[in-house]
């Protein structure tokens, strides 16, 4: 579970906005309590996700260097 948290941080990055960097010091404490407790809800879905685009993308590599390697 804890694995997907970096995956559903950066998820929420591109879906939320700087401006609450610009709050007291107790608002962006709870700021990061919360996107650290939603990224790892995220988390937990995006992971299968971006491991089997890691995979597939290997996959195809693997196939165009055989190819390559052919000629």
């Amino acid at each position: 579970m804890l694995s997907g948290i970096p995956w559903g941080w950066s998820f929420l990055n591109k879906i939320t906005p700087n401006l609450f960097w610009f709050m007291p010091v107790i608002g962006r404490a709870i700021y990061i309590f919360v996107k650290l407790m939603l990224s790892l809800l995220i988390g937990i879905f995006v992971t299968p996700f971006k491991i089997y685009q890691i995979v597939k993308a290997l996959k195809d590599a693997n196939d165009m260097e055989k190819y390559a390697n052919m000629n």
